[in-house]
């Protein structure tokens, strides 16, 4: 089984920015990114962390909901943020 403490720190925020990828990724499968895209995105990550059944998937989304819950809106910014910063990436990923 593998944990957090089997990931440097780099890569354990890499982790985590995956699920913050994915929350993107889904939200802008229509082209755009909304508000009530993001927050459904986060609320269901923060919400449904603990239900994952696969131990390390359950630690890192509990370990991203903590750092949304402690962020707030800062955690929507962060998405936008990340999705405008790469919006070519999608393109390349449809390809």
């Amino acid at each position: 089984m593998t944990s957090k403490e089997a990931f440097t720190t780099e890569e354990w925020e890499e982790l985590k920015m995956s699920t913050t990828l994915m929350v993107g990724f889904v939200a802008s499968a229509d082209g755009t990114i909304d508000d009530q895209e993001r927050k459904a995105g986060i609320k269901e990550t923060v919400e449904d962390a603990a239900l994952y059944k696969e131990p390390l998937v359950r630690e890192v989304l509990l370990s991203q909901a903590s750092d949304f819950a402690a962020s707030g809106t800062a955690a929507l910014d962060r998405v936008k943020q990340f999705m405008d910063s790469h919006k070519g990436l999608e393109g390349t990923l449809r390809a």
